[in-house]
């Protein structure tokens, strides 16, 4: 009975510690578990922090931008500097340019911080967006070299890819296309000089702002056209006001069609001109200055034949 009570009390010990009623802690591995929960505790909150501040930069950014659309209607340039300037800023870039493709060439609309040398270089250069974004670039939803310095263009010693590398520094690059109706219309591209590829979170930021300059073109076209299609209505009611108003004199109705029409285009000067004959004779004409209005009357009346721009 007595070894059966020491037994008993020896194996009592650890089935009173497993039971409801708290035992005495365990301080060496409590401290180990508190100072643990501590740690991940201050990750945790470090992390959040860390990702609200990104979240409300990029929500600031994109706000910036939509506010410059909104502020810039018909107007492109002020919009696409923004987009530069807040891409530089979300993704931690050195430099970069927002370019407008026409056909198979691209050319700069915005660029910011891009270094002197590599500059001068690049205003010289009709660039192929294929060659200067990567091919396929229309149809990818991004183009990232995390090393330009080790790629075959490179190696090739392609002279884009050269100068890029040994006038620009750059060495990492993300390039996201623009799209207009189904076709490529520009990239949005951003540099780094060190050899650091950007995250999958840089880049889907970057084709946000990409989102944002083809809303921002799109607007201003229909913005644009819409200008246009009033300028004409505009003055094709001018036109029939002097018609309506002058019934027995043509003078002011081509006078009024001659300024009209420089209006609209935006020139700087316009001409219309009757055929009599075989001869051009000059109806009416705006020109800069009272030298100009006079070489230009002395040159008229001209033989269908010559070699005048008009009569041609």
């Amino acid at each position: 009975m007595g070894r059966d009570r020491k037994r008993l009390g020896k194996e009592g010990r650890p089935s009173r510690r497993g039971s409801a009623a708290p035992g005495p802690p365990v301080k060496s591995g409590s401290r180990v578990l508190r100072r643990g929960a501590r740690k991940r505790g201050e990750t945790t909150s470090a992390r959040l922090a860390r990702e609200l501040k990104e979240t409300l930069a990029q929500q600031a950014a994109s706000s910036d931008v939509l506010r410059v659309i909104n502020s810039s209607p018909g107007k492109i340039a002020p919009v696409f500097e923004a987009i530069v300037d807040k891409a530089l800023q979300i993704c931690d870039a050195r430099f970069g340019g927002l370019w407008v493709v026409d056909g198979e060439l691209a050319r700069p609309a915005a660029t910011r911080n891009v270094p002197e040398s590599y500059g001068k270089f690049l205003r010289g250069q009709t660039l192929p967006h294929a060659e200067a974004f990567g091919r396929g670039i229309g149809k990818k939803p991004f183009n990232h070299v995390a090393d330009l310095a080790r790629t075959e263009s490179y190696r090739r010693r392609s002279p884009l890819t050269v100068a890029s590398v040994e006038l620009g520094g750059i060495r990492t690059y993300l390039a996201v296309p623009l799209r207009a109706g189904g076709a490529l219309a520009g990239v949005l591209s951003v540099y780094r000089k060190e050899v650091r590829p950007f995250s999958a979170r840089q880049i889907a930021l970057l084709q946000g702002f990409a989102m944002q300059a083809e809303i921002a073109m799109e607007n201003a076209r229909l913005f644009n056209e819409t200008q246009e299609a009033l300028e004409r209505q505009t003055a094709t009611a001018e036109i029939l006001k002097v018609i309506a108003s002058s019934p027995s004199d043509v003078q002011p109705v081509f006078d009024a069609i001659a300024e009209s029409a420089r209006r609209v285009v935006g020139g700087f000067s316009s001409l219309v001109t009757r055929i009599v004959g075989d001869e051009l004779h000059l109806a009416a004409f705006t020109t800069g200055t009272g030298v100009g209005t006079e070489s230009l009357a002395q040159m008229y009346p001209q033989p269908l034949s010559a070699s005048l721009a008009s009569a041609q």
